[in-house]
This record gives structure tokens, C-alpha cells and sequence, in this order.
């Protein structure tokens, strides 16, 4: 082939339109058609998820409407349950205050109510320990006198609760209520120890706290009896 003719070749290639993508529809009325089937789909596919999920939100929003309702009725059957068990006790209202700020309360026999007050004459215990602690520091004179009260409360720590939890725990509730009793008794004799030496009692509110609430767990425990 001679030069001029090759030349003349290179030119009419260099002049050939591109070729068409390999994916390119040929057919302008097939690619509406396909673009059309593609966009039902998606469609039909969108109003399919959104029924999906509204009957889920359905079944979603009864099921918990069924669940709220049992445990609302659980709820109120234990709070009925702990009212009509501090209606025996000599305070109701501190009964009741005891009770409900507990959450083991809610799911407790009459036995586990029992041992949550137990629970609060220990706190009692602690509370006051401490505080005769601090007035030996800031009440000097009245040292001796709060010593006493110290051995009568180490004792309502140590032996009174620790007896009442092992009672009731074994199923003896009378040796239970044996030490709440004792406990009270405990207290007075702290409160009745100012008295005999001529001072004031700075306890006072202290002990009459550990005299209430051990009596409503004495009186929680005679229904065990």
C-alpha cells in the first residue's frame, strides 16, 4: 500500500463516530419500558416496607400495652399487699414509707416485708452509733452517759439484728420478734440513762426513731407467728 493511500486510511478512521457503550439501549421505547418496570418495582417495594412496619408498629405498640397492663396490675396487687401489712403495724404511715422506698418490696412474701424493716432498724443502729460518736467530741460532760448508749446500740448491731434476720430466715419468727422487742427496750434504756444522771438527752429523736420502727418490725413479724 503506498503512502498516500495509508495516509488517506488514517484519515477515515480518525473521522469513524465512537462506538456506543456496550450497555446503551439501541431501542429508545425498550429503555422507557425497562425504566418504567424499574420504577414499579421500587414502588410496590416502598409500599411494602411502610406495611411492614406498620403492623410491626402495631403489634409493637399491643404488646406493650398488655405488658404495661399486667405489671400495672402486678404493681397494684403489691402495693395492696404492703398497705394491708402495715395496717397491722402500730405506725402506718412509717410502715409504708419503709416499704415502698425498698424495690425488694414489690415481689416480697410477708417474711421478705419483715426483713426489710429489720434492714431499716439497722440503718437506725448506724445512724445513731455515729452520731454518739461525734457528741462524745463536741459534748465532752456528757461522755459517760453516752458510752452507755454506745454498748446498748453495739448490742442492737451485733446480737438483737443479726438474731432477728437468722429467726426469720430459718422460719422462727418468734425468736425474731424476740429481738425487735429487745431492741426497743434498748433504746428506752439509752434515752432513760440522760435522765438518771440529770442531762438532757441529745438522742432523743434518735432513739425514738429506733423505738418506732423496731415496733412495726416486731408487728410484722407476729403475723408470721
Amino acid at each position: 500500500m503506498s503512502s498516500s493511500n495509508r495516509d488517506l486510511l488514517r484519515i477515515l478512521v480518525s473521522l469513524r463516530e465512537p462506538d456506543e457503550p456496550k450497555n446503551a439501549c439501541h431501542i429508545h421505547i425498550s429503555c422507557d419500558a425497562t425504566a418504567s418496570k424499574n420504577k414499579s418495582l421500587n414502588r410496590q417495594s416502598f409500599f411494602f416496607l411502610q406495611f411492614i412496619k406498620m403492623n410491626l408498629s402495631r403489634v409493637t405498640i399491643l404488646f406493650l400495652a398488655i405488658l404495661f397492663q399486667e405489671t400495672l396490675f402486678l404493681a397494684m396487687g403489691d402495693r395492696e399487699f404492703i398497705e394491708n401489712t402495715c395496717k397491722g403495724t402500730p405506725s402506718y404511715n412509717l410502715c409504708l414509707s419503709i416499704l415502698l422506698a425498698n424495690p425488694k418490696s414489690q415481689d416480697a412474701n410477708l417474711t421478705g416485708l419483715a426483713l426489710i424493716v429489720v434492714d431499716a432498724v439497722k440503718n437506725e443502729g448506724v445512724k445513731t452509733l455515729q452520731q454518739i460518736h461525734a457528741l462524745k467530741k463536741s459534748l465532752p460532760e456528757l461522755t459517760a452517759t453516752l458510752m452507755q448508749c454506745g454498748d446498748v446500740y453495739n448490742t442492737i448491731m451485733h446480737v438483737n439484728v443479726p438474731l432477728t434476720i437468722n429467726a426469720l430466715n430459718l422460719g422462727n419468727p418468734k425468736f425474731g420478734e424476740d429481738g425487735m422487742a429487745d431492741t426497743t427496750i434498748e433504746s428506752q434504756t439509752c434515752e432513760r440513762s440522760f435522765k438518771e444522771h440529770g442531762q438532757t438527752s441529745p438522742l432523743t429523736n434518735m432513739n425514738k426513731d429506733m423505738e418506732d420502727v423496731a415496733n412495726v418490725a416486731r408487728a410484722i413479724i407476729r403475723m408470721l407467728l
